[in-house]
């Protein structure tokens, strides 16, 4: 009985410890929309931005407290796509472009909640294309 005891309390104890790392703040679990924040930290295909603002919510967004996100700091890494005719997923190289290039300050991010414990770029802007190397298609 004391064993059980004493291996309960581990557990307890191990899932608070890695509970209190989680890079997802309550209640924003399935985030989809667009925030304003600043890049205060960059590691390779990682941004670490503090959150200002969430400016808006995308249809898809199943997040309860989205507003939970507000001066949190958050991981934010590219973007994953399956290519056509491959059955791998792969890094989108605009996203990791983007994040190379990025530098740090103010930045307006279009991201949702991923697997694990962080966020992924969703669409880039217009301009954080180009700054990606993005070729635009000319219109007619």
């Amino acid at each position: 009985m004391k064993i059980n005891l004493i291996i309960m309390s581990l557990l307890i104890l191990i899932c608070s410890v890695y509970a209190g790392d989680k890079n997802i703040p309550d209640g924003t679990d399935g985030f989809s929309g667009m925030v304003t924040g600043e890049i205060i930290k960059k590691e390779k295909n990682t941004l670490y931005v503090k959150i200002k603002e969430v400016k808006k919510l995308w249809k898809h967004n199943k997040a309860k407290k989205p507003n939970n996100l507000i001066g949190k700091t958050i991981k934010v890494n590219e973007g994953w796509h399956k290519p056509k005719g491959t059955k791998k997923y792969k890094p989108n190289k605009w996203h990791v472009n983007f994040i190379k290039k990025v530098k740090l300050g103010k930045v307006t991010l279009e991201i949702h909640t991923g697997d694990g414990d962080r966020f992924h770029l969703l669409e880039l802007s217009h301009e954080q294309r180009k700054l990606a190397g993005v070729k635009q298609k000319k219109k007619d």
